[in-house]
């Protein structure tokens, strides 16, 4: 798992590094046996106290099954994001949220879920 860590940490660093518009705030990776439930997710709610302190105003995030592990949850903490300005940019479904209409983003999200979890 540090390896993995490790791997994800250097990958977002060095990639926000390149990009001149952008400023590293942290990298937030909860161990995969963490909770599900968000509130419970350490390095998750990190992440959510400096957007609420208003010192992020976009996330990236490998899949939208890292970002939560249950649609209603990944549905609401986007919502709540989009609605402050915040863009959560889901690399692997090459989604931002800023800019998806909510049934076309729920429908695209939904599905990726689904086949993270062989559904």
């Amino acid at each position: 798992a540090s390896n993995d860590y490790e791997r994800q940490k250097l990958y977002y660093t060095e990639k926000i590094k390149v990009n001149p518009e952008w400023e590293i705030v942290g990298v937030f990776i909860d161990d995969k046996t963490a909770e599900n439930e968000a509130k419970k997710r350490v390095e998750f709610n990190k992440m959510l106290a400096l957007f609420r302190r208003k010192k992020v105003d976009m996330i990236i995030v490998e899949s939208a099954s890292q970002f939560t592990r249950n649609t209603p949850e990944l549905l609401r903490y986007t919502k709540e994001l989009k609605d402050f300005g915040v863009d959560v940019y889901f690399e692997k479904q090459n989604l931002h949220t800023i800019a998806s209409n909510g049934e076309y983003f729920a429908a695209k999200i939904e599905n990726a879920l689904n086949m993270h979890m062989g559904l």
